[in-house]
This record gives structure tokens, C-alpha cells and sequence, in this order.
């Protein structure tokens, strides 16, 4: 009887100490959401107070692809520390070329 009271404390322990684990976790991780042109491009997750690797660039014919910002419309630094979950919007300008300048 006492043999199979310390097992069931014992994968108590073991439930209560994986589920701190995981709320751990899961408040210490960010979302960062990629906007292009008002759709989902890329999302990625990231630990709380790390850099994240940039995503490939999109394309978009006739212009160039300038930048993530955010929506308050800074440049993102992608040197900076996570610390909150983010949207980022790529920013475009034209490609202006002697056929389309009037």
C-alpha cells in the first residue's frame, strides 16, 4: 500500500512538474506575424529576449522590396531582443524606370 501511494505522489510530481514546464514556456515565447500586402507572409515564433534571422524578402513586380516595419512605421532592427508578440509590414518602393516616367 505504501509502495503504491509514493507512485502515484511520485506521477503527480512528475504531471505538475511537465506542466510548468510547458506554461513556462509558453509565456517566455513571442509570435511575430509578416504582413505583405495585408496577408500572412511568414509568422515565426521566438524564445522571449532573443533575435530572430530575418525572412527571405517577398517579391513584387515593378517594385523593390525595402524593409520590415512596424505598425507604428519603423524599420524593424533585427538586432534587437524579442520582448513582446509583433506584426511587421514590408514596405515597397516603385521601380521607376525611363518607360513608365512620363
Amino acid at each position: 500500500m505504501k509502495n503504491n501511494f509514493k507512485f502515484i505522489i511520485l506521477g503527480l510530481a512528475i504531471i505538475v512538474l511537465i506542466l510548468a514546464i510547458i506554461v513556462y514556456f509558453r509565456m517566455n515565447t513571442y509570435q511575430v506575424n509578416f504582413y505583405n500586402e495585408g496577408q500572412i507572409y511568414q509568422t515565426i515564433e521566438t524564445r522571449k529576449n532573443r533575435k530572430m534571422k530575418e525572412p527571405d524578402a517577398p517579391t513584387k513586380e515593378g517594385f523593390l522590396f525595402i524593409g520590415w516595419y512596424d505598425e507604428e512605421g519603423n524599420a524593424f532592427d533585427f538586432e534587437q531582443n524579442i520582448t513582446k508578440n509583433m506584426n511587421l509590414i514590408a514596405h515597397w518602393g516603385e521601380i521607376v524606370t525611363n518607360e513608365n516616367v512620363d
